[in-house]
């Protein structure tokens, strides 16, 4: 089978786009030039994407740099070009890593959508950006003969938001975001930790949106430090800037402990993965997350985790975490209270969470992809 796929959206350039839906398709991308399915992939990709070298030598892959300068020159290739493309190479299907589909493309098309939160959510997103996605979204559900998504949660919301047919969504756990790993003493002393400040900290990791929370992990972390054996505790926060989050910053100056409270803005994949293994726990505390590659990071290195329990949380942690209600500051505070304080509940989810990680790869990832890829097209 010829696959034609939309990767316009893919950029190895730091910030935002890089955060979780792009290191996303970076690692999809990544396992198809490693994993042969026995296609021939077609891929439309930035010319300013820093490509590994086993990239460029895949035997089953064709490489389409496109020199985009503009989110108007990309819209066009995304849902106009590639379909002509597509037509014009006889491909047989036209995978997108995100939502874009062309539109008049007659070729059966397959599209990755990770969310319906622009529609079920849509005080969560600036007006226009909200369309756009929602837009986006309900086009994909319906135009493509199949939608892939990484939980139970997600297929669930996508098909009653969406009026999609649940038997063409396909859900395809996703494996780690970032190449994070256990770290030996040598590779932690490659990052001087002098410059984050703390010694005794909990990690938190996302794009400062408003459904990450992060008002309410302030809230708790403020409660937390009322403990006088949490004195010497900081929360830092890595991530680039979304949207909506000026109440962050309010909430933040308006905290008693806001003097331990660090915004990191984006750190490099080295730092991310010496601070995941050297915090005390990580926490997400989203109000809904469609998948939440984060969490399993921290486990792969044994850092204890508090997330929320809601949306597709539970299918990522099982029962190796440390859970909360998001809507509560209490219990966000009482979830780090014990993934702090709790060592038999910390070993016992360490030692666990070393052995659930292992179910979740991106290779174990695009094995399931490939059915939805033959629904597609049968």
């Amino acid at each position: 089978m010829r696959i034609c796929v939309s990767a316009l959206m893919v950029t190895t350039q730091p910030g935002m786009k890089l955060a979780g839906v792009g290191r996303h398709m970076f690692a999809v991308l990544n396992e198809l030039t490693i994993t042969d399915l026995g296609h021939q992939f077609d891929v439309f990709i930035r010319s300013d994407v820093k490509m590994p070298e086993h990239w460029r030598e895949c035997p089953w892959v064709t490489w389409h740099p496109i020199s985009i300068t503009s989110s108007k020159q990309r819209v066009w290739w995304e849902h106009f070009k590639i379909g002509q493309e597509a037509m014009r190479l006889k491909a047989d299907l036209v995978l997108s890593l995100f939502l874009a589909l062309p539109v008049f493309c007659k070729i059966p098309m397959v599209v990755f959508a990770h969310d319906a939160f622009p529609r079920t959510h849509p005080e969560w997103y600036p007006p226009r950006k909200r369309i756009i996605l929602d837009q986006l979204t309900a086009f994909a559900c319906k135009k493509s003969k199949a939608v892939v998504t990484g939980s139970e949660f997600s297929k669930e919301e996508l098909a009653q938001a969406y009026k999609s047919l649940p038997n063409k969504i396909f859900v395809t756990p996703y494996g780690l975001g970032n190449d994070i790993h256990l770290l030996t003493d040598e590779e932690l002393g490659q990052v001087d930790m002098a410059k984050f400040n703390a010694e005794q900290y909990i990690l938190s990791v996302g794009t400062i949106e408003p459904r990450k929370n992060l008002d309410g992990l302030i809230r708790g972390f403020d409660i937390l430090k009322r403990d006088p054996r949490m004195k010497d505790l900081k929360l830092l926060i890595a991530g680039a800037k979304g949207w909506l989050d000026s109440s962050v910053g309010t909430t933040w100056s308006a905290s008693p402990a806001k003097d331990d409270i660090e915004f990191l803005g984006y750190v490099s994949d080295l730092e991310l993965n010496v601070l995941m293994q050297r915090a005390r726990a990580f926490a997400l505390t989203s109000f809904v997350e469609g998948f939440g590659l984060p969490p399993l990071e921290a486990m792969t290195v044994g850092t204890s985790v508090i997330v929320s329990k809601t949306s597709s949380l539970p299918e990522v942690c099982g029962e190796f975490a440390f859970y909360c209600d998001p809507t509560s500051d209490e219990s966000i505070a009482k979830a780090m209270t014990d993934a702090l304080t709790d060592e038999v509940r910390r070993k016992t989810y360490m030692e666990g969470g070393f052995t659930r990680v292992k179910d979740f790869s991106w290779h174990h990832s695009v094995k399931k992809l490939e059915i939805a890829l033959q629904f597609a097209v049968n």
